[in-house]
Parts: structure tokens; C-alpha cells; sequence
């Protein structure tokens, strides 16, 4: 059986490097990333919601009552184009 170094750990940890997932935008979100990658607020959110510009799904086990609420995030930047373009007299 092989003797397992500290040295021989260091240089294998000193080899992994963490992903670069900067660039990649999420999917999904909650209000609260939702608020960190546009500014919109969980109250404006909800009102986009009940007007239909935004799409949400709720989250949750089954049998329960709690859950969490995930927000498209490519119709949350599709609500912010479509309203620029509609102050910008744009036909969308």
C-alpha cells in the first residue's frame, strides 16, 4: 500500500482550479437575484407577475405548503427590452 504524503496532497490541490463561471447567467432566480442582476424589487416583481410579463414558478416538495419562487430570468430581461422599446418607439 502507498504512503500518502502531505507533499504529494499540496501539488494535487495546488492542481484544481476553480471553474470561471462569471459569464454564465442563471436560468432561474429568486426575488433576491433577481434584485442583485437588474434592481427589481420582490413587489415590483409580483405585480409583473400578476400582469403577465414575467413568468414565475413556485418551488416546493410535494404535500407541502411552503415553497420558494423562481423567476425566468430571460423573461425578467425580456420585460426590461420590451419596455425600452416601447419608450424608444420601437415596434417589438
Amino acid at each position: 500500500m502507498s504512503r500518502t504524503t502531505l507533499a504529494s496532497i499540496q501539488t494535487t490541490f495546488a492542481d484544481i482550479v476553480p471553474a470561471n463561471i462569471g459569464d454564465i447567467k442563471p436560468e432561474f432566480g429568486t426575488s433576491d437575484d433577481v434584485r442583485k442582476y437588474y434592481g427589481i424589487k420582490k413587489g415590483t416583481l409580483y405585480n409583473l407577475h400578476k400582469m403577465q410579463k414575467v413568468r414565475g414558478k413556485v418551488l416546493r416538495v410535494t404535500g407541502q405548503f411552503k415553497g420558494v419562487r423562481l423567476w425566468d430570468m430571460q423573461s425578467v430581461r425580456a420585460c426590461i427590452h420590451a419596455q425600452e422599446e416601447s419608450r424608444m418607439g420601437i415596434a417589438a
